[in-house]
């Protein structure tokens, strides 16, 4: 069980490494996000919190590094979802000019790709999957390690090989699966909801990426696309 302090600094540390994929000093946690706290305290109770497990520190850096579970606790007990009214506007502009399903769904994937930042996917059984911003993920420094690429066309893989099992294990609110939580990647975040579809078929409307992710623009990125599509796109 984490303390007010302990859990504030985990949170620090998580946002920061969100932000800047680099490995996080007890120094810049004490000046930017604590400066109540000395120095001191601040780098006790990151040894506690890499002790606990939910940080880990590289051997070349003296900064830490959040864990699968670090990004659990976070998720659960800090994270906000984010407002994501820029996709409404552009989704109307795109499916208005789409003239079959097909068409709408690759709308909704170069959408969510291009704000997210991510890999989008739309999945069904009644479609083939529809895939957007697989250079994203390449980009991504978690994935320019040496193997790593292949465990991205492993999760596409998964992906079109299990569409049933995952239509099942996703629900009506947006669901995260972090790394070993996830049917898809051991190495990824996994966003996904159910959605219903143009066609009146159910589908998963999903984005792939590392756990270092921004989870609250993505939720409620997914959040406001699962609701135009829900509507057939008659409410932004």
């Amino acid at each position: 069980m984490l303390n007010d302090r302990q859990a504030n600094i985990l949170r620090a540390v998580v946002e920061e490494y969100i932000r800047t994929a680099e490995p996080v000093a007890s120094k810049m946690i004490a000046d930017t996000h604590l400066p109540a706290v000395s120095p001191a305290t601040v780098r006790n109770d990151l040894m506690a919190l890499t002790e606990a497990l939910f940080l880990l520190q590289p051997h070349t850096s003296a900064g830490r590094v959040p864990t699968e579970a670090a990004y659990r606790y976070y998720l659960d007990h800090f994270m906000k979802v984010e407002r994501a009214d820029r996709i409404a506007a552009e989704l109307k502009i795109a499916v208005g000019q789409a003239s079959t399903s097909e068409e709408v769904l690759r709308a909704v994937s170069r959408a969510l790709s291009s704000m997210s930042g991510e890999t989008a996917f739309v999945a069904s059984d009644n479609h083939a999957t529809q895939y957007t911003g697989l250079s994203n993920l390449m980009r991504k420094p978690e994935f320019e390690v040496e193997g790593h690429r292949e465990e991205i066309a492993d999760a596409i893989d998964r992906v079109d090989n299990a569409v049933d099992d995952l239509l099942k294990l996703a629900q009506e609110d947006v669901r995260v699966w972090l790394g070993s939580e996830s049917p898809i990647s051991a190495e990824m975040a996994t966003v996904v909801v159910r959605v219903r579809l143009p066609d009146g078929s159910v589908g998963l409307l999903g984005l792939l990426g590392p756990l270092r992710m921004k989870y609250g623009r993505n939720i409620g990125l997914l959040q406001e696309v699962k609701k135009m599509l829900d509507s057939n796109f008659e409410e932004v």
